[in-house]
């Protein structure tokens, strides 16, 4: 499911809408913060990469990283 978030914001990005796909992309990287939170490990596969609360942590903050840098963007 975030592979596909993943793939169609980078294909809005390429298409021509650059502040939406990154807006996309920054919701993807939240859906990932709130499924790595919610699931159970077993359940979470390729999300799992460290502990739990560090994984929540660091998806939400690249969330908030490109939420920020797309609203930046002037094109």
């Amino acid at each position: 499911m975030l592979a596909a978030g993943a793939v169609c914001s980078i294909a809005v990005l390429v298409l021509g809408d650059v502040r939406t796909g990154g807006y996309l992309l920054a919701a993807t990287a939240a859906g990932g913060a709130l499924l790595r939170l919610a699931l159970p490990e077993r359940f979470a596969g390729g999300i799992v990469v460290r502990r739990r609360g560090t994984d929540v942590l660091m998806y939400g903050l690249l969330a908030v990283a490109l939420a920020t840098v797309f609203s930046l963007v002037r094109l």
